[in-house]
């Protein structure tokens, strides 16, 4: 029984992250999705920075009532979203390429809350596609 909980705990990651591939590979934006820990999720994407940064921002305020920390300069922006505290980066790493990273935490940032950082990862990236 305990090695079936190991297993299961180390197949998880790599499941999703090959849901992820797969998905890169039928949308053509998203090239991999993985997660860092269990409140971050960061996803590579076949866009540009500076078109992945603006819409970023607009899904950001879609989902918040809540006033949006955002530096354009270095693409950072900080927002609460239903309890969550909910940090996105969008930084370039290749000709019309991008890394976008996800964190999400609650209760001051002592509890993670990969859920919500998954449910932003998906708006972005499905606002993201032609």
């Amino acid at each position: 029984m305990k090695n079936f909980v190991l297993f299961a705990l180390l197949a998880a990651p790599l499941g999703a992250g090959c849901v992820a591939a797969a998905a890169g590979a039928v949308g053509g934006i998203v090239m991999t999705t993985e997660f860092t820990d269990n409140s971050t999720y960061v996803t590579h994407l076949n866009i540009d920075a500076k078109k992945v940064w603006p819409e970023t921002k607009n899904v950001l305020s879609d989902m918040s009532l809540e006033v949006m920390e955002a530096d354009d300069a270095v693409r950072v922006a900080k927002i609460k979203i239903d309890g969550s505290t909910v940090t996105v980066s969008v930084e370039p790493y290749d000709l019309d390429k991008s890394t976008l990273l996800i964190k999400a935490r609650k209760w001051g940032g002592t509890l993670s809350d990969g859920e919500t950082a998954r449910l932003v990862q998906e708006k972005i990236v499905r606002r993201l596609q032609p």
